[in-house]
């Protein structure tokens, strides 16, 4: 399936909103959707979310002999998967731009700074080393892949604990957790990649880019920086006037970001260590339970009217028998509606239209403000 064409009006309009410093959802230009890491129950699985863009990471290895040219180190394979669980247009089984694009950034920022210590995954030189083998699936796109990717990743490494071997006179001997407690990687720095999306020849400069404002940017700007603050890799995609001043602005934001997305990572990974020592339920179907893994959800919904129902109107139907169990008068010019739903007819003063159904939502009424807000449970 082909990705949908943007239109023109799409276009111009997005453009037109990005010249006025306002963005279609909402955010400021410098502002970030909200991150939130969940592991799972086995060690090196973590499931990342960036706004409505959600990355799967899972850290695996095994016993390989190493390369002739670096034989005491071990090995770290990073593999990005795009699947029509991510977009309609991601094809399976065939390495598509955006793939290689992703795999080849992550490998800049990740193996070619060097954050993870491959010399600690030597077991025998030059006959066997651990390596290390790193999966991402992409399960929404909605834009900033790079980012969601990229967080995913160093959590996962951060999380993943291998077994602990022994070399005997007999042989490897490998242990399993039951037996000796797993060792973690040795993870030198945390880099992590921020994105900015350039407008109008420069002028513009938009954080953490959707999906669709990367299809209109003129160019996307990636920067891999770590908690130290250290530049770990510099990417520009397209062509756009720039200078010095761009890219100075740039790696400020993109600074602050890393040291709280690091901070976030770390506050994650100590929580997720107390909740398995005192044997707490955890994983990603708890979280289910817990309705912290949600997905278009919508918590409230506004209305707007025309008109304000007066409260003696309400107080008045309160009295009556029939209606007691639905109305309940909160304060002075707030009412509440339960048990009931709200019609959203074609007149504005058709819309306090009420249905008796059993517990659907909540419907409150303010006095202050001219609109119904419908408050699901």
């Amino acid at each position: 399936m082909k990705e949908p064409i943007i239109s023109n009006c799409e276009k111009a309009f997005l453009l037109e909103a990005i010249s006025e410093s306002r963005r279609l959802d909402g955010r400021g230009m410098f502002d970030y959707r909200d991150l939130s890491i969940r592991f799972g129950k086995d060690y090196g699985c973590c499931e990342v979310s960036m706004g409505q863009t959600r990355v799967l990471g899972q850290v695996s290895c095994e016993i390989q002999q190493p390369k002739a040219t670096r034989p005491n180190e071990g090995l770290l394979l990073i593999n990005v998967g795009l699947s029509p669980m991510g977009a309609p247009h991601f094809e399976t089984g065939r390495q598509s731009i955006s793939s290689i694009q992703l795999n080849r950034l992550l490998e800049k920022c990740i193996k070619d700074s060097k954050c993870i210590d491959l010399e600690s995954l030597c077991i025998v030189a030059e006959e066997k080393v651990w390596c290390i083998r790193l999966d991402l699936n992409i399960l929404n796109h909605e834009g900033n892949l790079i980012d969601c990717a990229s967080v995913a990743a160093l959590a996962a490494l951060s999380h993943f604990r291998r077994p602990d071997v022994e070399l005997t006179s007999e042989g490897l001997i490998i242990y399993e957790a039951a037996v000796k407690e797993p060792i973690p990687l040795g993870i030198k720095h945390t880099p992590i990649c921020v994105s900015f999306a350039i407008f109008n020849k420069g002028k513009n400069i938009v954080v953490d880019p959707s999906e669709l404002e990367e299809r209109v940017a003129e160019a996307e700007f990636t920067l891999g920086v770590n908690g130290y603050k250290e530049l770990c890799g510099v990417h520009l995609s397209g062509s756009t006037q720039s200078g010095p001043t761009i890219v100075r602005q740039c790696a400020n934001k993109a600074l602050k970001r890393a040291v709280s997305v690091v901070a976030l990572i770390k506050e994650t990974l100590a929580k997720d260590s107390e909740l398995r020592g005192s044997n707490t339920e955890r994983g990603f179907v708890e979280c289910v339970r817990q309705g912290t893994i949600t997905s278009h959800g919508t918590p409230k919904i506004c209305l707007p009217i025309k008109h304000k129902l007066p409260v003696e109107t309400m107080e008045a139907s309160h009295e009556d028998e029939s209606s007691c169990d639905e109305v309940e008068v909160i304060g002075s010019g707030t009412v509440e509606l339960k048990n009931s739903s709200v019609l959203a007819t074609d007149t504005a003063e058709q819309v306090m239209e009420v249905e008796a159904k059993p517990k659907v939502e909540e419907i409150s009424l303010s006095d202050d403000e001219n609109e119904v807000q419908i408050l699901s449970d």
